[in-house]
């Protein structure tokens, strides 16, 4: 309600609102309706909520949210995106060419790598961007976990796409998508970290770059602070191409 109320006083053209999909569930129904209601009342036209799957627009992850757009009287009400079809990028389009950080990155306490990295998928290729011809002279988000020789060894012995028995965290799966990556809680409820999901081949944790990756942040975005605050900002965040997706109708709207 908070968000209605700057929409009511700022006046914006359009909005959009982001939230997790449980703000859909049958709970909340008064108050998506009071949300509507208050903002049909001060002029605006709004949409119907609608739950979207980040993997249906070229992210390697099920992430599904709640999303709703409207704008005012006056202007053009955009759409939701349409599907994306064809072949969907995977975790092994995502992360592939980072394999080489194992084999050539000399700590894994190091965050910023500087060397070579392998031949990545056109997805790979897309997030690298054009800078440097598409490589970057450093990587960061490389920090690597250590993990005890347990730890390593119950990771090792979980198949890809199962699920560790007992901290139940979810393996990657070369051929399929990342599950929904989470932020964990802030310091007001403890600073818990989230399950991360366990890397496709080696039995450790994802890093934050792989993470980013899964999640379709570009090679020169720096996430800033510890690991914890890394995978905190990625699980907090839209995935940008979902972003992009549905600011595109914004635009579409506006020109029409």
């Amino acid at each position: 309600m908070a968000f209605a109320r700057l929409v009511e006083e700022l006046r914006p053209r359009y909005f959009l609102m982001e939230n997790v999909r449980g703000f859909l569930f049958r709970d909340h129904e008064e108050l998506r309706g009071a949300f509507t209601k208050g903002l049909k009342a001060a002029g605006y036209k709004v949409l119907d909520f609608r739950l979207l799957n980040a993997a249906d627009y070229g992210v390697p992850q099920r992430r599904e949210r709640a999303f709703v757009m409207g704008c005012i009287e006056e202007e053009t009400l955009p759409a939701y995106p349409l599907r994306q079809r064809g072949r969907r990028p995977t975790v092994r389009s995502a992360i592939t060419d980072l394999r080489v950080l194992d084999e050539c990155a000399d700590d894994p306490e190091v965050d910023v790598y500087n060397g070579k990295l392998g031949k990545p998928s056109a997805y790979g290729q897309r997030l690298r961007g054009a800078r440097d011809g598409g490589r970057l002279r450093s990587l960061t988000g490389c920090l690597r976990s250590i993990h005890s020789p347990e730890v390593v060894k119950r990771f090792a012995e979980t198949k890809p796409g199962g699920q560790e028995p007992i901290s139940r965290y979810f393996r990657l799966d070369w051929r399929g998508v990342s599950p929904t990556i989470r932020a964990g809680t802030g310091p007001e409820h403890g600073s818990h970290t989230a399950p991360r999901p366990i890397h496709p081949d080696s039995p450790r944790c994802i890093t934050v770059r792989e993470a980013a990756r899964l999640h379709s942040f570009p090679d020169w975005f720096v996430f800033r602070g510890t690991r914890w605050h890394g995978f905190r900002q990625i699980g907090n965040s839209v995935p940008p191409l979902l972003a992009a997706a549905v600011a595109k109708e914004v635009v579409n709207a506006l020109q029409a």
